[in-house]
């Protein structure tokens, strides 16, 4: 009966960070030029387009970075990355409960994913010549 009860508690606390915070996660453009066009890829693919300053976008939690580009008339073209980051949920709770089928089910899931929840663009005006 014991090793039963370790068992529920195993598959019930197994992806902890991913049933806490989901698989998604918004994150706050802006910029210095509103009305910039921008795009954002995760794992070398455009997962979104056609977004204009400022805008909220929801992705997915990933261990991938994100790649945001950005271009207006007048200034020349924008690349920021947003490094990927460990869900503090996921490894606090996996390190406490040692369990690898909790961290494998969020690493799968995304749960173990996290981005910072905005971001700056700035984007410099072209020389005249």
């Amino acid at each position: 009966m014991k090793y039963f009860l370790i068992a529920i508690a195993t598959l019930t606390l197994s992806g902890c960070a991913t049933v806490v915070d989901g698989t998604t996660q918004p994150i706050y453009l802006h910029g210095n030029v509103e009305g910039a066009d921008c795009s954002i890829s995760q794992g070398g693919r455009v997962i979104q387009s056609d977004i204009a300053l400022p805008d909220t976008v929801v992705v997915e939690r990933k261990r991938e970075n994100l790649i945001i580009e950005c271009s207006a008339d007048g200034y020349q073209d924008a690349k920021l990355a947003i490094v990927a980051g460990a869900n503090p949920l996921s490894v606090l709770g996996h390190m406490t409960t040692s369990l690898l089928a909790g961290a494998a089910a969020d690493s799968v899931l995304g749960g173990i994913g996290e981005y910072q929840n905005e971001a700056f663009i700035h984007l410099t005006k072209k020389p005249i010549l």
